[in-house]
């Protein structure tokens, strides 16, 4: 019986060491930049964050902290304490509400002016669980279209440009 015991155990515990190494981490990318409100001493931007779930079973996620730079520039920061469930095998935007100063937004629309490059973006900060103490870190470097592909081309004619 004692011997039976043990078996079991050593299994019951081999089977829950085997469950913490099958969930994967969420992982986050940015969604989308909104403009909130433009003032003259600071801007209002809504950031979405796309977080996927690659588990077979649902997340709850109560809190998101985050640091944003574009182009190598730092741009805006965040957080958030909305609770969210991820769906498993799934993905959930998550909005956030962020402000920048004058000279952030200046020194983005600059390096945009022509829109012949991509805009580089990385992303980093925190996921917060209820089971997690301290959070979940998570980073991401990517790559948005050159906005030059989505301003409609323009053409001369007789000396005057009109869109196409």
């Amino acid at each position: 019986m004692r011997r039976l015991f043990l078996i079991m155990a050593s299994l019951l515990l081999s089977a829950c060491a085997g469950v913490g190494s099958i969930v994967e981490k969420p992982s986050v990318s940015l969604a989308g930049i909104e403009i909130e409100g433009l003032g003259l001493f600071e801007q209002r931007f809504l950031v979405s964050l796309r977080i996927t779930n690659p588990n077979d079973v649902s997340v709850t996620m109560d809190g998101v902290d985050f640091n944003l730079d574009l182009n190598g520039e730092h741009f805006a920061s965040g957080m958030s304490r909305e609770t969210v469930t991820l769906p498993r095998l799934g993905e959930t935007e998550v909005k956030l509400k962020v402000t920048t100063r004058l000279d952030m937004l200046w020194k983005q629309l600059k390096s945009l002016q022509n829109g012949e490059r991509p805009l580089g973006y990385h992303l980093t900060g925190r996921l917060y669980a209820p089971w997690i103490p301290g959070g979940m870190p998570f980073e991401r470097k990517d790559e948005l279209p050159a906005l030059k592909r989505f301003i409609p081309k323009q053409k001369e004619n007789n000396g005057q440009s009109e869109r196409i």
